[in-house]
């Protein structure tokens, strides 16, 4: 009977222990994923600090009147369905690149277009004179403009301009730069 009190302590203090340790275990495992989360708030935080007004303004005027992507394609080259295609997808590339390392405001309207549809539109351009003046008008504007030069190992001359992508921007905002222009058909 003595030795059985001596088992039961050690049993209990076994169970305690055991207890004890799966209870360290799980608050370790449950603060450190806390912690991870506000590090990655904070460095959200970090990244929008001073921007947050604007960024709420931006969000406002983004679902109000949408986000476009425009695509200005030169008409004079008179290049195929393919090479259009390919050149539209380097400059919506492109312009997508530029807006996630750009400032707070075009990393802001990118996620926005993201999340809203990704809205595209193919527009004509007449000359390079064109597409360039309206990169210009763009760029003055603030918005992202990035305009591709042909490699020139197909159908058009090296460094030929071919097509611009303006955006993701507010629709009204991308429209005082194309709106006057044709769609692509």
């Amino acid at each position: 009977m003595m030795e059985e009190g001596p088992q039961l302590t050690r049993l209990m203090f076994l169970a305690f222990s055991l207890g004890a340790g799966a209870g360290w275990v799980a608050f370790y495992y449950s603060s450190a994923s806390r912690r991870r989360k506000a590090q990655d708030i904070l460095q959200e935080y970090a990244e929008l600090e001073g921007t947050m007004p604007r960024d709420k303004e931006l969000k406002s005027q983004a679902y109000k009147h949408g986000l476009k992507m425009v695509l200005v394609v030169r008409t004079d080259l008179k290049m195929s369905k393919g090479k259009v295609a390919a050149q539209c997808c380097h400059a919506a590339l492109d312009a997508y690149k530029k807006s996630k390392k750009g400032g707070s405001r075009a990393k802001q309207a990118v996620r926005l277009w993201e999340d809203i549809g990704q809205k595209k539109v193919t527009l004509k351009a007449e000359s390079e004179e064109e597409l360039l003046s309206l990169r210009r008008l763009a760029l003055d504007k603030g918005l992202i403009a990035a305009v591709i030069q042909d490699a020139g190992k197909t159908e058009v001359e090296p460094g030929t301009y071919t097509v611009l992508a303006i955006g993701p921007d507010i629709e009204n905002k991308v429209n005082e730069v194309t709106g006057e222009l044709r769609l692509l058909h």
